[in-house]
C-alpha cells in the first residue's frame, strides 16, 4: 500500500467548526479558493463563532473522557481507540466504529440534526467523511488481511506438519521395506545354500550308489562266473562218475586178471600178452589221468585268471586248489611209476606176487585217488556253499542298495522339485519386490512433487506475508501519522479554548501538515 500527499486544493487546516457528528471539521486551506481577505475574515469570524459554540460540548466531553485520555479531545480519543485496536483485530475479530463512538457522545441541541443552527455540508466536512470511510474500509481490509495471514500461517504449520509426517512415514516405510527385503534375501540365500548343500550330498550319495551298483554288477558277474564254475564242477563230477565206472570196469578187469594169473602158469606167452595189454591199459589210464590233469590245470588257470581279475580271494583259493591238485597229481604219478616199475620187476621175478602186488597197488591207487577226488569235491562243495552264502548276502545287499537308491532317487527328485519351487518363489519374490520398489519410487516422486508444491506454496505465502507486512507497516505509518495529526488537533483545540482569538489567528496562519491518503 503506497501513500502520497493530497493535492493542494484538498489540503486541510484546523477550524473551530463542529459537524453533525460532533467532531472538529477542517475548513478549506488558503489555496482552496480566491475570495481574498474578505473571505478569510468571514472564515475567521465563523471559526471564532464555532469555537464559542463548541465550548460547552468540549467541556462536557472532557469531563466524560478517562484520565488516561484527558489530554486529548473526544474526537482524538475515538480516533486513537480505533487506531490502536487495529493490530488486535486479528484475534478479537472486532473493530470499533468511529461513528458508533461518536454516536455515544451527547451533542448540544444546536448541533443535532434538525437544529436551528444546522449548516450545509462543506467540502472539508465531505473530505473528513470520505477520510473516515476510507479509514473504516482500510481498517476492515487490514483486519481481513491479518485474519488471512493468520489463517495462512496456520495452514502453513499444518502443511509443514503433514510434510514432516509424510517424510517420517515414508522414511519408516522405506527402511521397513529395505529391512524386509534384506531379511527375505538372506532367508532365500540361506535356503539356496542349504539346497546346494543337499544337492551336493545327493550327488555324493548318487556317486556312492553308482559305485555300489558297479560293485553289485561286478559281483553279479562273479556270480555268473561261479555258475559257470559250478557247471564245470558238475562236468568234473560227471568225469569222476565216469572214472568210477572205469574203476568198476578195472575191478572187473582185475577179476579177469586173477583168472589170467591162474592161467599164467599154463601159458607165459599168454600172460605176457595180457601183461602187455594191461600195460597198454595202464598207459591209457595214465594218459587219461594226464589228460584229465591237463584239463583240470587249464580250467584251474582259467579260474585263477578270472578270479585274479575280479577277486583276489577267489584267485587265492583257486591257486591253492590248483597247487594242491598239481602236488597230489605229481605225487600220485611218481608213486604210480615207482610202483609200476616194482610191479614189472616183481612180475618178472614172480608173476603171482607181481600180479597180486599190482592188484593191491591199483586198488590202493584208486582208493587214494577216490579219496582225493572226494576230498576235493567236499572242499569244492564247502567253497561253493560259502560262495553261495556270500552270493545270497550280496544279493540281499544289492536289493537293499537298490531300495536305498530308489529312495535316494525319489529324494533327489523331491529336492529338485523343492529347488525349482524355491527358485520360482525367489523369482516371484524378486518380481514382487521390484514392483513394490517401483511403486515406492513412484510414491516417493509423488510425495517429492507434493513437497515441492507445498514448498512453493509456502514460499508464495511467505512472499504474500512479506508483502502484507510491508503493507501493514505502511498502514501503521499512516495510522501513526493520523494519530499525530489528531493529537495535534486536540492540543490545538485546548489551546483555542484557553488562548482565544490570538491562538485562532496562529492556527489559521500555521495550518497542520496535509494528510497522506492511501491509494
Amino acid at each position: 500500500m503506497a501513500s502520497k500527499p493530497q493535492p493542494p486544493e484538498r489540503s486541510l487546516k484546523l477550524t473551530n467548526g463542529v459537524g453533525k457528528d460532533g467532531r472538529l471539521t477542517p475548513s478549506p486551506g488558503p489555496n482552496s479558493g480566491n475570495s481574498g481577505r474578505g473571505m478569510k475574515r468571514r472564515e475567521k469570524d465563523d471559526a471564532a463563532d464555532s469555537v464559542e459554540k463548541s465550548r460547552p460540548r468540549l467541556e462536557m466531553e472532557l469531563r466524560s473522557t478517562p484520565k488516561s485520555a484527558s489530554s486529548t479531545t473526544p474526537t482524538t480519543s475515538a480516533q486513537t481507540s480505533t487506531t490502536t485496536q487495529v493490530p488486535h483485530s486479528s484475534s478479537n475479530k472486532t473493530t470499533e466504529n468511529p461513528e458508533s463512538l461518536n454516536a455515544q457522545l451527547p451533542l448540544p441541541p444546536q448541533f443535532r440534526s434538525g437544529g436551528k443552527d444546522e449548516r450545509p455540508m462543506t467540502p472539508n466536512k465531505m473530505t473528513r467523511i470520505e477520510e473516515k470511510n476510507t479509514l473504516i474500509h482500510l481498517n476492515n481490509r487490514f483486519a481481513a488481511i491479518i485474519d488471512r495471514n493468520h489463517q495462512l500461517e496456520g495452514d502453513n504449520a499444518k502443511l509443514a506438519a503433514q510434510v514432516q509426517s509424510v517424510e517420517a512415514t515414508l522414511t519408516k516405510t522405506t527402511e521397513s521395506l529395505k529391512q524386509t527385503y534384506l531379511n527375505e534375501s538372506n532367508d532365500v540365500r540361506a535356503r539356496l545354500e542349504k539346497a546346494e548343500k543337499e544337492k551336493a550330498k545327493a550327488e555324493l550319495s548318487l556317486g556312492t550308489l553308482k559305485n555300489s551298483l558297479n560293485d553289485a554288477n561286478t559281483k553279479q558277474s562273479l556270480l555268473n562266473e561261479n555258475a559257470e564254475l559250478k557247471k564245470q564242477l558238475e562236468n568234473a563230477e560227471a568225469d569222476t562218475t565216469k572214472a568210477e565206472a572205469d574203476l568198476k570196469k578195472a575191478n572187473a578187469d582185475n577179476a579177469k586178471l586173477r583168472k589170467m594169473i591162474d592161467d599164467l602158469t599154463r601159458d607165459l606167452k599168454k600172460f605176457e600178452g595180457e601183461n602187455n595189454a594191461l600195460k597198454k591199459s595202464i598207459e591209457d589210464k595214465t594218459l587219461r589221468i594226464v589228460e584229465l590233469e591237463n584239463q583240470l590245470k587249464g580250467k584251474s588257470e582259467e579260474m585263477q585268471l578270472k578270479a585274479h581279475v575280479h577277486q583276489q580271494e577267489v584267485a587265492t583259493i583257486k591257486s591253492a586248489n590248483q597247487s594242491k591238485i598239481a602236488e597230489i597229481g605229481g605225487k600220485l604219478q611218481k608213486e604210480y611209476d615207482n610202483r609200476l616199475e616194482d610191479a614189472i620187476r616183481q612180475l618178472r621175478e614172480d608173476c603171482q606176487r607181481e600180479l597180486k602186488a599190482h592188484k593191491d597197488e591199483r586198488e590202493h591207487l584208486y582208493q587214494l585217488k577216490e579219496k582225493d577226488w572226494k576230498a576235493q569235491l567236499e572242499n569244492n562243495g564247502a567253497s561253493l556253499k560259502s560262495k553261495m552264502d556270500e552270493m545270497a548276502k550280496l544279493l540281499l545287499h544289492v536289493e537293499e542298495l537298490s531300495k536305498k537308491m530308489s529312495a535316494l532317487e525319489g529324494d533327489r527328485h523331491a529336492l529338485q522339485a523343492d529347488l525349482q519351487n524355491t527358485r520360482d518363489a525367489m523369482k516371484r519374490d524378486r518380481e514382487d519386490m521390484s514392483r513394490s520398489i517401483m511403486e515406492l519410487e513412484k510414491r516417493i516422486k509423488q510425495l517429492q512433487t507434493d513437497k515441492d508444491q507445498l514448498i512453493n506454496e509456502y514460499q508464495d505465502l511467505m512472499e504474500v506475508k512479506v508483502a502484507l507486512d510491508n503493507e501493514i507497516a505502511t498502514y501503521r505509518k499512516l495510522l501513526e501519522g493520523e494519530e499525530i495529526r489528531l493529537n495535534m488537533f486536540g492540543d490545538m483545540a485546548q489551546q483555542i479554548k484557553k488562548g482565544g482569538a490570538a491562538l485562532e489567528d496562529q492556527i489559521i496562519k500555521n495550518p497542520p501538515a496535509p494528510i497522506l491518503k492511501a491509494k
